[in-house]
């Protein structure tokens, strides 16, 4: 399943898909590349690190500064696998109904869809589940609508994007569907065109159904979510050949519109909000609300094209003038490190000429052949006489020595570096903009 995260990503709507904007061609991109390299880079490196099996964190994620808000955290995705509501090896490939035993062979697995011990990306009932928070860290408003999500019909995933068939071709919103996220209230699917992109799989899970203050609230099915009992003998999951489900069931909680009675919460909860969670309960209008944030927090989300396209198109920008002066500043710490050599490769030969009072016979030493000297040389040095390199020198009294360019720094604008007896310096082979007194420290 792809998960490329610059490459064409289609949008992903929250729950219950709703029209957005077709992305327009993708722009050509700045002068210079490493923008885009960033952005891909940065992408895959850092956004591809958040875990497909994470509930919703009660601390910011990604966050070193302290005192720092609940975050987002944002997936960019090609395809429709964001919008699964399961992590991968969930295996549940039977449909559920109520009425049959669970997680025997061959038998529906209604309990096992709706447990977050089996799913983990499933409601859990220990978490608090934090609204969605501003810029400021201050809880939004939400316009959707939503008082109630019932879950009591199972689906086979299904991910599918049409063309809106209003729209001229090659423009206009499209539509997205998903069969766990249905929208609210329902839209017809268009048949009179083929999809621009489906995906289906073989697991089961519930549906999650919103509803809005027009529906009658005592014909509207309940929620419901399951959790396994840990002190079954065999452990706290078993698999059949309809999927893993729970070894044994420990409670079986229906949440319905109409309810007024109080939530018992598991004895290992880590719920906040609830004003009786000392005691192990949340009230009917607490859990509900827990319930609708999980709904609208970890449903998927993600950057339509044209954001992303925005977003790499600044980064480019900002890289084509920050990357050529990040480039310059490499470059001048290999010149420096030839200079270093130079100068001791210098210091060699005088101290040589000290003992024996000629240059003549002089050579560099190994160690004295490249820089820097260890790893891809940047330059190589060598003798200079009458502007030619030598391995051995035949002058008794003077001597040059020259860095030539070589590896990243073949094309270096400041050329070869030399330097002579009498402590003169001199570019060769240099850009007709070069300066001495950049490219070689105290020419």
């Amino acid at each position: 399943m792809s998960r490329s995260p610059c490459s064409r990503p289609l949008p992903h709507p929250a729950p219950g898909p709703a029209p957005i904007a077709r992305p327009p061609r993708t722009p050509r991109a700045a002068a210079h590349l490493p923008g885009w390299l960033l952005c891909a880079i940065g992408t895959a490196a850092g956004l591809g690190t958040v875990g497909a099996q994470a509930q919703p964190s009660q601390r910011p994620l990604l966050v070193s500064s302290t005192g720092a808000k609940p975050n987002i955290v944002v997936s960019l995705d090609n395809s429709g696998s964001m919008a699964i509501p399961y992590p991968d090896g969930y295996d549940v490939s039977r449909p559920g109904w109520r009425g049959l035993p669970a997680g025997d062979d061959g038998q529906p697995m209604f309990e096992a869809q709706r447990s977050p011990d089996v799913n983990p990306m499933y409601y859990n009932p220990r978490i608090t589940y934090r609204p969605r928070v501003d810029a400021k860290g201050d809880p939004l408003q939400a316009n959707d609508g939503i008082q109630f999500i019932s879950n009591a019909r199972s689906a086979q995933f299904s991910y599918k994007v049409f063309a809106d068939p209003a729209a001229p071709a090659g423009g206009g919103p499209v539509l997205i569907f998903s069969a766990q996220f249905p929208h609210y209230p329902a839209v017809q699917e268009p048949k009179d065109q083929a999809p621009l992109y489906s995906l289906s799989l073989s697991q089961w899970a519930p549906v999650n159904q919103a509803h809005g203050a027009a529906d009658p609230k005592g014909n509207t099915p309940p929620f419901t979510y399951v959790l396994c009992d840990p002190s079954a003998p065999n452990g706290l999951l078993r698999t059949t050949a309809s999927g893993t489900t729970c070894s044994k069931v420990l409670r079986t909680v229906d949440i319905h519109y109409d309810d007024t009675d109080a939530i018992v919460l598991p004895a290992d909860h880590r719920r906040t909000e609830c004003k009786q969670a000392s005691n192990l309960r949340c009230s009917h209008q607490e859990e509900v609300t827990n319930i609708i944030n999980w709904y609208r927090r970890p449903g998927p989300r993600g950057f339509t094209l044209i954001e992303l396209m925005v977003t790499c198109a600044i980064v480019a920008v900002l890289a084509s003038i920050a990357y050529p002066s990040y480039a310059e500043y490499v470059r001048q710490g290999r010149r420096a490190d030839a200079q270093r050599a130079l100068e001791e490769a210098s210091q060699f030969l005088r101290r040589r000429y000290s003992s024996m009072d000629t240059h003549v016979g002089a050579t560099l030493p190994p160690a004295m052949a490249q820089s820097p000297r260890e790893g891809a040389a940047a330059y190589t040095l060598t003798l200079v006489e009458n502007g030619q390199a030598v391995g051995v020198a035949t002058q008794a009294h003077s001597y040059t020595l020259r860095a030539v360019r070589t590896g990243a720094m073949a094309a270096d604008r400041c050329g070869d570096l030399e330097l002579a007896h009498t402590g003169a310096r001199a570019l060769r082979n240099a850009a007709a903009n070069a300066v001495l007194a950049d490219c070689f420290r105290g020419g």
